[in-house]
């Protein structure tokens, strides 16, 4: 993972300023190794801010995915619902007496076919019902989880960010020290 070879580096970084510090007459070094962290946690930043866009483009993707698995659900749900509305109105017709009812042999038959057909479409309507709402759950879960993801990043790079302040002014700070040194050496050296 980048992210984390580039932490790794950072805290090897780290340490070198530690040691750096340590020495006055290597203040030159010192800047050059807090710009080296500057640009390591830029570069993180930068990997943070790629990952959430790439995230966004996704969430807004499921988004629309959900939608749409709704709007086919709500579909299947209104068919589904004139179909029990339809059977209602028409009676309580047992599947025997319907059979009964028929007027010879071919009548039964297509009787007995009908039945089956109408038997078969509910049962389509239903897994179909089942299916659409297990998909609608699992995008609704997968959405949450990259939003949360996204969340995530965008702490860790506020951190990254409060750290990329810091080691912008101790930079500063550094060169300002460098700078009096010179100043000071040179005001010695003019006496």
């Amino acid at each position: 993972d980048q992210i984390k070879s580039l932490e790794r580096k950072q805290a090897a970084i780290k340490s070198e300023i530690a040691e750096l510090k340590k020495d006055i007459s290597k203040q030159q070094e010192l800047k050059s190794a807090l710009q080296k962290q500057i640009n390591n946690v830029q570069n993180q930043i930068d990997l943070y801010n790629s990952e959430i866009g790439t995230l966004n483009k996704k969430i807004s993707a499921l988004e629309d995915e959900v939608a749409q698995t709704q709007q086919t659900l709500d579909e299947s749900k209104a068919a589904f619902k004139s179909r029990l509305y339809a059977m209602y109105v028409s009676g309580d017709q047992s599947s025997l007496a319907l059979l009964l009812s028929a007027d010879d042999f071919g009548d039964f038959l297509y009787k007995a076919e009908l039945m089956r057909s109408v038997t078969e479409y509910d049962t389509v309507i239903i897994e179909q019902l089942k299916a659409d709402i297990e998909k609608l759950e699992a995008d609704e879960k997968e959405l949450e989880n990259k939003k949360s993801s996204v969340q995530s990043m965008k702490s860790s790079m506020a951190a990254k960010q409060t750290e990329l302040n810091n080691s912008m002014k101790e930079m500063n700070s550094v060169i300002s020290d460098m700078n009096e040194k010179k100043d000071d050496l040179e005001d010695e050296s003019a006496e």
